[in-house]
């Protein structure tokens, strides 16, 4: 009984505090990160990924070559001598 007779009220009222308004002038927080770092990486991924595909392409034609008993399957070497 001695929360009845505390100067903050009772405390099963279940009354909360108001939420606090935002401040005049702010905008919401918005993500961090400059555009031209992700455009970055996404040209150095894309870069990466037509690699690895084309080297997997010539391992598979290497690979298809060999193993139907082809000689010279690799590309000409030009000598220029």
């Amino acid at each position: 009984m001695a929360d009845r007779d505390s100067p903050q009220g009772s405390r099963e009222s279940g009354a909360t505090a108001p939420p606090k308004p935002a401040p005049a002038g702010k905008r919401p927080a918005q993500p961090r990160g400059n555009p031209f770092i992700v455009l970055l990486a996404v040209l150095v991924g894309v870069g990466l990924l037509y690699w690895f595909t084309t080297a997997f392409i010539d391992w598979n034609n290497m690979q298809t070559c060999v193993s139907y008993g082809g000689h010279n399957c690799s590309p000409r070497v030009p000598l220029n001598n």
